[in-house]
């Protein structure tokens, strides 16, 4: 990776501060702010090096807002899914959490609160919680949150949420999972499966590649060569079972092996096939 040139020159990260950036002027300029009027409005190749930053601290963030709500993204080509849609509650969480990373931002900058907009002295009057800032400024920040779908497609990418499944394994083997992703992708169209798996259903983890899916795995020693984890959690002696059902909506339950009361199911036989779920109640 340290020898990679893009990792290196950061060009694809470079990019898409770009795009966030020409979308803010896309914005501005259509609300009748002129070009150049003030610092932040500048073409990307003219823009003084701190809105670059600034731009760049977005595009470092839009990810961990995806996952805040339960979302990956994935390459475009050949997907199943269909266009996502932020909901109202999710794109005003998300507008929040905006405004407190770029107050942030500029607070560690020398930035403070001024009544008057004060560029050189360093005065803002949006320095104040959201629930205190106008409607129209909350909207820049809604604005912000509602271009990440517009970015990711920059990248021929789309977001897509995640269906949570723990992979609970019995005393046999965990056995093929084809039928089961199958299943998962009529049953649910518009999510992307993430499991939950632990030591012993590690050998069922590399059936799992290349088929649309992500892993989470905890605890144990995976051995996998060459998989890549969504996410690796470390867990205390004794609480296996509750770290893998942990924010599951459903268990995948190989064999003889048992899940929690009250939460849905999908047994699978020896052989892989479906005999238990909630499509078939």
């Amino acid at each position: 990776v340290l020898a990679d040139p893009d990792a290196l020159l950061q060009e694809r990260h470079d990019l898409i501060a770009r795009a966030i950036h020409e979308f803010y002027l896309e914005g501005r300029l259509g609300d009748g702010e002129k070009l150049g009027a003030r610092e932040s409005l500048h073409e990307w190749e003219d823009l003084p090096e701190r809105y670059r930053a600034d731009n760049r601290m977005v595009a470092d963030c839009y990810q961990l807002k995806l996952r805040d709500i339960g979302c990956r993204t994935i390459a475009r080509n050949n997907h199943r899914f269909p266009v996502f849609r932020l909901r109202q509650d999710e794109e005003e969480d998300l507008a929040r959490a905006e405004h407190d990373r770029w107050m942030v931002a500029k607070l560690a900058d020398g930035w403070r609160y001024g009544p008057v907009r004060d560029d050189a002295a360093r005065l803002h009057p949006d320095i104040v919680p959201f629930d205190d800032l106008s409607e129209a400024i909350k909207d820049l920040d809604r604005e912000q949150v509602r271009v990440i779908t517009r970015i990711v497609a920059r990248q021929g990418r789309t977001v897509v949420r995640l269906l949570e499944l723990a992979l609970i394994p019995g005393d046999a083997p965990c056995p093929p999972l084809a039928p089961l992703i199958a299943a998962l992708a009529e049953h649910y169209p518009d999510r992307l499966p993430r499991f939950t798996v632990n030591a012993k259903s590690a050998h069922a983890i590399a059936a799992l590649t290349g088929e649309g899916v992500l892993v989470r795995g905890i605890a144990g020693d995976f051995a996998v060569p060459a998989f890549a984890f969504d996410a690796v959690t470390a867990i205390p002696v004794g609480e296996e079972l509750a770290a893998l059902t942990e924010h599951s909506s459903l268990c995948v339950l190989c064999g003889d092996a048992t899940a929690p009361d009250a939460t849905p199911v999908i047994r699978l036989n020896r052989e892989g096939a479906i005999v238990q779920a909630p499509w078939l109640q």
